[in-house]
């Protein structure tokens, strides 16, 4: 239970804060309309609307209103890219997920922010858990990925005695494995509350098993 005078040095010591959050929003690299990013590059959306952020209803910034026809758009371009990525080594795609880990470590200050500013959690939220925890599913999938190259990305079965027609009463000596391979373009629906968390485990998986994404994060705050 707070005191008259301990609430008052709360009240005291959120006040001066004030200014310091005002300064690190204001050099914040937003835009002020943001696009659909789509083949490598952020598209002029067709239409757009007004993110608020939580902290005091003002506008964030515009982000698009994305219509079936940048839908498709978007899952033709990862169409089209799944070919090379898949055919990588998966040594290959775990390095790049790792240092996608390694510049979300290194930009935590800022994407912190603007987590915070986005989806109205606390800034020691966002930057010990949110960033951090979304650089962490890059790194972990980014070494299952490494490992799994040492086994050439997939398991070998011992040869043993099988019977392929139970019907003929025949027996022969198959080797059998089971081969993990991509399936292609995969999507992600994200949540409202952890969007850089829940990105982060739906995109890192897909990506380190070869697969391309088109992720939708949530509209809601």
């Amino acid at each position: 239970m707070l005191t008259l005078a301990s609430t008052s040095r709360v009240a005291a010591a959120a006040s001066s804060l004030r200014p310091v959050l005002a300064r690190s929003i204001s050099v914040l690299p937003l835009q002020h309309t943001y696009g659909n990013y789509i083949d490598g590059e952020y598209t002029t959306p067709a239409a757009t609307y007004p993110n608020y952020t939580p902290r005091n209803g003002d506008v964030l910034c515009q982000v698009p209103a994305t219509t079936a026809a940048e839908v498709d758009a978007a899952v033709k371009s990862s169409k089209a890219a799944f070919p090379a990525w898949s055919a990588m080594s998966m040594a290959e795609r775990g390095r790049i997920l790792t240092k996608t880990a390694h510049l979300m470590r290194k930009h935590n200050a800022e994407l912190s922010m603007m987590e915070s500013m986005d989806a109205g959690s606390v800034i020691a939220e966002t930057t010990d858990a949110h960033i951090a925890g979304a650089a962490d599913a890059f790194e972990y999938y980014g070494a299952i990925a490494a490992t799994s190259a040492s086994m050439g990305e997939f398991y070998g079965g011992a040869s043993q005695n099988v019977d392929p027609a139970a019907a003929t009463g025949k027996t022969v000596n198959t080797f059998s494995y089971t081969a993990r391979e991509p399936i292609g373009v995969c999507v992600g629906i994200g949540a409202w509350n952890y969007p850089a968390l829940v990105g982060s485990w739906k995109i890192a998986p897909a990506l380190a098993c070869g697969n391309t994404m088109v992720y939708k994060p949530s509209e809601f705050r």
